[in-house]
């Protein structure tokens, strides 16, 4: 199951995805969108809140206050690819989207290992990260939905008789 894209708080859903499966069987790759009310866990929000903030850093953005709203996810003959579309969380609402990101990292100077503290290798541990999320929840690893209170019954109304007691 790999996602293409994936979207929160879109209109009346809470979630829009998009993913695609290989059928082994017969060698297609067959394209699902679900659109569901069912949340994320709380982590994939503080992950999302987490690429954001990394994402704000990698364009420079500055002082924006930004949550993503939407990734999408693509691969073609020069690499895997990551695109953020984000909006500013104060009125009035800005969307930001940058260009995709290819997800080749940046290696050490001279060596064949990528450089940890590279700008673009912190980005894309991150978006690595929020990957695992989106497949997570695709999976079905979702927030409980809230069930409804079990009604306690009510009281029967006390009959007319004695001292408010019931006659039997």
């Amino acid at each position: 199951m790999k996602a293409k894209s994936f979207e929160i708080e879109k209109g009346e859903y809470a979630v829009v995805a998009t993913y695609s499966n290989h059928n082994d069987a017969t060698e297609e790759t067959e394209e699902t969108t679900i659109r569901t009310h069912e949340k994320p866990r709380g982590r994939f929000y503080s992950d999302l809140a987490t690429l954001a903030l990394l994402s704000k850093r990698y364009w420079e953005l500055g002082d924006l206050h930004l949550t993503i709203t939407k990734v999408t996810f693509s691969e073609n003959d020069d690499g895997r690819f990551v695109k953020l579309f984000m909006e500013t969380v104060a009125d009035p609402v800005i969307r930001v989207t940058p260009p995709r990101v290819n997800r080749k990292p940046i290696n050490k100077a001279g060596e064949e290992v990528p450089d940890p503290e590279n700008p673009k290798n912190i980005f894309l541990e991150a978006v690595d990260l929020m990957e695992n999320r989106i497949s997570e929840y695709l999976k079905g690893d979702r927030e409980q939905p809230e069930l409804p209170m079990k009604e306690e019954p009510a009281e029967e109304p006390k009959q007319r008789g004695l001292f408010g007691r019931k006659k039997k």
